[in-house]
């Protein structure tokens, strides 16, 4: 039996900006040859999916829904005037006819807009969406309009189930065709430890990671970090401190279930944590460079001894 599958994706806007401003020419190029050219940066999930499913019969597409380029490229070549972003994704939608599509990033799109889609594409069987971050109560919203939620998150589903959303645990993996386009990078280590990630801050993200790789930047290694440290910044601090501290006490005196009473409370009950931000280390601020994306980071990875990796926070200890 065979389908047509659609991925739709988001790029990060940092990797978009830097990846036009390196490639000035290639917005000259076809949609096709854009879309390669754009896909042999093997950044994010590229086109894994496409890669993975042609070979089993399955009619799959890739998408970069916020690649404006690339989609005006799309749009000029099918006679589309060039509208919005969604405007332009609607038209490829239809156009394509997918039995499937799979959303990356639900979080961009309202659950009105994805209702639209199934309304105005009718050869749609299933809608999925993808989430592996932190959300809050109006991203659940949004994704209850999917068939069913993916996460790489074992902990998601049972949340997930307690607001009747369906979901599945996926894990993630590595695309061993990478590897063919990293044989022949020299074997020499240039590093001792390499992190290539996010580094921003905010409840649920990367609290844990900040303070790991401040205790190794602290070891006196070669350590290299890719990636941009951001700052904490709550516009309240002393509204978000006031609300830590009354749910503390009201914790301790064994009256959390209060909290959920009053939608004041409920936001109260959010704030496990004080305000503020993990310092960065002498040694760590040193060790940041630029952010790598992609083949890039994947060659500084493989020239280092040990490439260092921590979940986010909303991963928990799973």
């Amino acid at each position: 039996m065979t389908y047509r599958f659609v991925k739709v994706t988001t790029f990060y806007p940092e990797f978009l900006s830097w990846y036009y401003s390196q490639n000035i020419d290639v917005c000259t190029k076809s949609y096709e040859d854009q879309l390669q050219a754009l896909m042999r940066q093997e950044f994010g999930w590229s086109d894994y999916f496409a890669r993975n499913f042609l070979p089993l019969g399955v009619e799959a597409y890739e998408l970069v829904a916020n690649a404006l380029p690339l989609q005006q490229a799309w749009a000029r070549q099918h006679g589309v005037r060039v509208g919005s972003e969604r405007d332009i994704l609607l038209h490829q939608l239809k156009r394509l006819k997918p039995d499937v599509v799979l959303f990356e990033d639900p979080f961009q799109y309202s659950g009105e807009w994805i209702q639209l889609v199934k309304d105005q594409v009718p050869s749609l069987k299933q809608v999925i969406g993808w989430c592996c971050a932190p959300y809050t109560d109006d991203h659940l919203h949004r994704f209850s309009v999917f068939d069913y939620m993916l996460t790489c998150n074992v902990g998601f589903p049972s949340l997930f189930k307690r607001y009747g959303i369906k979901s599945y645990v996926m894990h993630h993996a590595f695309e061993p065709t990478i590897l063919s386009r990293l044989s022949h990078v020299a074997a020499t280590n240039v590093a001792d430890v390499v992190f290539v990630g996010s580094l921003h801050d905010g409840e649920g993200f990367y609290s844990a990671r900040r303070q790991l790789l401040n205790e190794v930047a602290n070891l006196g290694l070669n350590f290299q970090v890719f990636g941009v440290w951001t700052k904490h910044s709550s516009r309240y601090p002393w509204l978000r401190r006031a609300a830590f501290v009354a749910n503390r006490a009201v914790t301790v005196a064994g009256l959390a279930g209060l909290l959920g009473k009053s939608a004041i409370g409920k936001k109260i009950g959010k704030v496990q944590e004080p305000p503020g931000t993990t310092k960065v280390a002498k040694h760590l601020a040193s060790a940041i460079q630029a952010p790598l994306y992609g083949i890039a980071m994947f060659r500084a990875i493989q020239q280092s001894a040990i490439g260092l990796n921590s979940h986010i926070d909303a991963a928990g200890r799973a």
